[in-house]
Formats: structure tokens, C-alpha cells, sequence
């Protein structure tokens, strides 16, 4: 009877280990597709937003990061000695603000509800952005980091198929593969549909310059179209020689105002 006894108990251990075999499988198994899923989940956010990040440097100068995800691109330009900035969020395509008020290391812009506060501290940039409902605190992106891109062109805030009037801003980050002279990049010219040149602008640096770094220039395009038509700008760099011209040209629609 006793070895009874202890056979069944010895079938009851036996069988409550394979049990637990069992439910450890299972629980690893579980553990290791949710990890690997929310890993899944995570890079692709990540991929996702490297991509938007990439974009928002493509046209402006800095972009901003918020700790919920906010992300802000900025550029801070001067129009008739007065001092901007330009920025583009969700749910706002472009926001101008002007400056009030400026210290060694920090700016205050603002319009209506709308504040844009920097300031320089331990070697960062931030940033606070008030809606008048809402406040994001941001971090200035170190371009480096987050954008893969290796630019084989400068960047240009105007593309393919765009409506320009006179007066619309060219902006051209160099990305450090145009060289410039004497704060000048290139010249933008403008062409109506027949090939006719209607005008040549100076692309020339917009604040500081870094003769061989990637670096922001701009002007202002001028024209005079009787009616919309078609035409293209031609974006071409500084050249000393002929031989090492380089020209980007664009398609757009001339719109006089």
C-alpha cells in the first residue's frame, strides 16, 4: 500500500513538472512575440518619424522635438530689417511671427496668441511654443543624428508644380555640396514658357556663413507675367569656371499679383 502511495505521488510530481514545463513554454513564448511585436511597432515609429524629421529640414532651417512627439520646423529670416520666424506644425501649414523682444542667447516672438520662445542653455537649444491653449517645451534636433540623408543637392523650399507670384521666397540649404563665395551661393533666374529670362535674383546668406557647410541662402523672386503661364526657376550655383556650372531647374506656374 505505502509503495502504492508513493508511486502515485511520484506520478503526480511527474506530471505537475511537465505542467509547469508546459506553462513556462507558453509563457515564454507569449513574452517573446509581444516583446518582439512592440519592437516591431517601436522601429517603425522610430522610421516614421526620422522620415517626418527628414522632411521638415528639407525647407527649414531647424526642427524641433516636443517630449509628446510635437514636432516643429523653424526659420528665423529678416524682411525690411525686421527680424521672423516661420514655423510649420500640425494642423498649421505656416505660422510667420515677429520678433518683440532679444537677448544674447535667446528670442521672443509673438502674434496674437501665438509665442515662440528660445533660448540657449549648456550648449542646447530650446524651446517653448504657446498656443494660447496649449504649451509644448521642445529640444532643438541635431540634424546629424536623426537624418540619414546624404545630399548629393541642396534642398529647396520650392517644388515641382508650385504657383509663385513676386515676392515669394527662394530658400536653398546648401547641404554643404554647393559651395559659396563671398556669402553668395548662386542665382535664381526666372523663365517664362516661351524661354524668355524674366528676371535673375542672388541667392546670399541668410544670417551666419560657412563657406563649405550646409547653410541657408535665400531672395525673393521678381517678375511681371500679364496673365498665369507656366514657366520654370533655375537655381544654379556660383561658378568661377563654366565647366563647373550646376543647375537645378524646377517647373512652376508664374502668377502675377
Amino acid at each position: 500500500m505505502k509503495n502504492k502511495n508513493l508511486k502515485s505521488l511520484h506520478i503526480f510530481l511527474t506530471n505537475s513538472q511537465k505542467l509547469k514545463i508546459v506553462l513556462l513554454s507558453i509563457l515564454y513564448i507569449f513574452c517573446f512575440t509581444s516583446c518582439k511585436t512592440e519592437n516591431k511597432s517601436k522601429n517603425k515609429n522610430n522610421f516614421n518619424l526620422d522620415k517626418k524629421i527628414a522632411n521638415i529640414l528639407d525647407v527649414y532651417d531647424h526642427a524641433y522635438l516636443s517630449e509628446e512627439n510635437e514636432l516643429i520646423g523653424v526659420t528665423y529670416y529678416k524682411k525690411n530689417n525686421d527680424r521672423y520666424v516661420k514655423l510649420k506644425l500640425k494642423g498649421i501649414d505656416e505660422l510667420n511671427l515677429p520678433l518683440i523682444s532679444a537677448g544674447a542667447k535667446s528670442g521672443e516672438y509673438k502674434k496674437d496668441n501665438y509665442v515662440w520662445y528660445w533660448k540657449r542653455h549648456e550648449g542646447q537649444y530650446k524651446a517653448e511654443f504657446n498656443d494660447g491653449s496649449k504649451e509644448f517645451k521642445l529640444l532643438e534636433i541635431d540634424e546629424d543624428v536623426y537624418s540619414n540623408k546624404k545630399y548629393k543637392l541642396p534642398t529647396i523650399n520650392i517644388k515641382e508644380g508650385y504657383q509663385v507670384i513676386p515676392s515669394t521666397v527662394v530658400r536653398v540649404n546648401s547641404r554643404g555640396v554647393w559651395p559659396s563665395f563671398d556669402e553668395k551661393l548662386g542665382t535664381v533666374e526666372v523663365f517664362d514658357d516661351k524661354g524668355n529670362l524674366l528676371s535673375v535674383e542672388v541667392l546670399w546668406a541668410d544670417e551666419k556663413w560657412i563657406k563649405n557647410g550646409p547653410d541657408m541662402y535665400s531672395c525673393f523672386l521678381q517678375f511681371d507675367v500679364k496673365e498665369p503661364t507656366k514657366g520654370k526657376i533655375v537655381i544654379s550655383n556660383n561658378y568661377r569656371d563654366k565647366k563647373d556650372k550646376k543647375s537645378i531647374e524646377i517647373p512652376v506656374i508664374l502668377i502675377n499679383i
